[in-house]
């Protein structure tokens, strides 16, 4: 798996600057990638439902209608904290069940919720090719003007970012459905049994 420093040098080549050799180099070009690289990981991560990035947790409770936790003009019964990490939600433990991100809670009316929720990933590792292409062509697109002054690269950067994302997220979509096929194949396989 690619580095962070892999990544950034990636980046690097698609606005026409040379390598660095580490991320911790006092160089102007990693002083900017050090800058961006957390917020620019972060952004991609909630731009698609990253398989290797989805989490579910039961949610810790803060307040309940009535008692302040939601505020005065609360439209839901609970008020839950955000897990460690948390970007984005994508869905509640019942599909059918709304939700609202609110500061640093998660309203719903669901006693006892659980949500599926895009966490933050530091470790560049852990990163699958398809997020690792992503993540580069943004990172590209962000180092571009403080590095090059070239908003029209920048933005020719970002469109092929968009591209780049969105042949992530069907490969992404057919991965999941690979393997919800798989959990369905294998349930009647032992019902079978």
């Amino acid at each position: 798996m690619p580095t962070q420093v892999d990544i950034c040098n990636m980046a690097l080549a698609d606005i026409g600057n040379p390598a660095i050799a580490a991320i911790s180099s006092d160089t102007k070009a990693a002083n900017i990638l050090k800058e961006k690289w957390q917020a620019t990981v972060d952004a991609v991560l909630a731009d698609a439902d990253w398989s290797f990035a989805l989490r579910w947790v039961a949610l810790t409770l803060q307040g309940v209608l009535g008692d302040g936790a939601l505020g005065p003009m609360a439209v839901y019964a609970y008020a839950y904290a955000k897990p460690v990490g948390f970007i984005r939600g994508v869905r509640m433990e019942d599909v059918e069940s709304e939700f609202e991100e609110v500061g640093d809670q998660i309203h719903t009316d669901v006693d006892a919720a659980k949500i599926q929720y895009v966490r933050s990933m530091t470790d560049a590792n852990k990163y699958p090719p398809l997020f690792v292409m992503c993540l580069a062509k943004r990172l590209a697109s962000e180092i571009c003007v403080p590095l090059n002054q070239d908003k029209q690269k920048a933005a020719t950067l970002f469109d092929v970012y968009r591209l780049t994302l969105d042949q992530a997220k069907l490969a992404n979509a057919k991965t999941q459905l690979r393997a919800k096929d798989e959990t369905v194949d294998n349930s009647f396989l032992k019902a079978r049994d």
